[in-house]
């Protein structure tokens, strides 16, 4: 049984390495992954899911004023592919209506999984939430990180009705526990030795809030001047974050680190892990901090479901840079680095136990 992913991308974004996640943890001797992505590049998962036995297709991007032609591309994909897909599963949310609605005209089940919240307001997002209404009008089953990322898409009708269902953004667990050899190798190996280090990792998009970050960490420098900041992520906003690290003199404390396949080695590596987003679906990053035991301070836009220990403390964004400082100082010199990733398992993060219950999902499809 084949099933059909709709992505923007195949890069290293929270999206796409939930669904890797899955699709490397499902049996694919009876469950097998295809992908259509909205770009002509070549992405940094392509050669993985090619090895895994999965295909990616490309279909020309959605950009609202196409959206005769778009539609008639999706009619075009179904035609060109009769009866190779059990469900269509469509983690793009801005066309989803178009290419459910080409789905199911060809008789496959359809799948709209929602992995943020609309409540960001500006013009993107409203476009967004425009175009992505009609989806609750379209697909046949409603899938979401977490409650908030479900309403907030679909309604409170569809989030309430026994179509919809919460899909944790599960992970392999023992990847992430801590480990105290292995945080000295990677502090040593980046020549953090003695640093106070601070970590993100996310996308670089203005949801992440990097500007804020980077404003709280000129702060944190004045007063500590070991202190370095570790970015991991890449995206369209890369280049105006090099400009705010310039700007705020910061070059030689910030290290840009970019898409990394090693993400838990690097939370071992940081000393605080900080997550000021101005909105978020879940925030699976922030879990897997808390599974490697790292304290972490994060705004109160991030749902509390992201939060499986004791370790997140939530601030408002609208509190002074000081506060925040003060917060990331405080949780560094109280927190007791330890593994915590029973804790996480328990959360329901598991990601064998997530992708058992999605492969019996799909094949009750047939």
């Amino acid at each position: 049984m084949r099933i059909l992913h709709v992505l923007g991308a195949l890069d290293t974004g929270g999206i796409e390495v939930m669904v890797m996640n899955l699709y490397r943890a499902v049996d694919r001797s009876s469950v097998q992954f295809d992908f259509v992505i909205h770009t002509e590049k070549r992405c940094f998962f392509e050669n993985e899911i090619e090895q895994l036995g999965g295909r990616v297709f490309r279909i020309t991007s959605f950009r609202g004023y196409n959206a005769v032609s778009y539609k008639k591309a999706w009619n075009a994909f179904f035609a060109d592919h009769p009866g190779e897909f059990a469900a269509v599963h469509g983690h793009m949310g801005s066309s989803a209506a178009f290419y459910l609605s080409a789905a199911k005209r060809v008789g496959i089940h359809t799948i709209a999984h929602s992995h943020g919240s609309t409540r960001f307001i500006n013009g993107k997002a409203v476009a967004y939430a425009f175009f992505s209404y009609w989806t609750r009008f379209v697909a046949d089953a409603f899938f979401a990180c977490s409650l908030v990322a479900g309403q907030d898409r679909f309604g409170q009708r569809v989030a309430g009705s026994d179509r919809f269902r919460l899909v944790m953004n599960a992970f392999t667990v023992e990847k992430f526990a801590y480990s105290e050899q292995e945080r000295h190798a990677v502090r040593k190996s980046l020549g953090l030795q003695d640093a106070f280090v601070i970590g993100h990792v996310g996308r670089f998009d203005i949801p992440k809030n990097h500007s804020f970050l980077l404003q709280v960490f000129s702060e944190v420098v004045a007063h500590h001047h070991e202190a370095r900041l570790l970015l991991v992520g890449d995206g369209e906003r890369r280049d105006a974050v090099e400009r705010l690290i310039q700007e705020l003199d910061l070059q030689d404390s910030v290290i840009l680190l970019g898409m990394r396949q090693d993400v838990p080695s690097l939370l071992q590596a940081m000393d605080v892990f900080v997550f000021p987003s101005l909105v978020e679906g879940l925030g699976v990053s922030l879990v897997e901090a808390q599974a490697c035991g790292l304290p972490c301070v994060a705004s109160d836009r991030v749902p509390e479901e992201a939060k499986v220990t004791e370790l997140v403390t939530f601030l408002p964004l609208s509190e002074p840079y000081a506060v925040w400082v003060d917060e990331i100082c405080r949780v560094k010199g109280n927190s007791e680095r330890k593994n915590r990733k029973g804790d996480v398992k328990a959360a329901g993060y598991d990601i064998l136990d997530s992708a058992k219950a999605l492969e019996q999902y799909y094949r009750s499809l047939v």
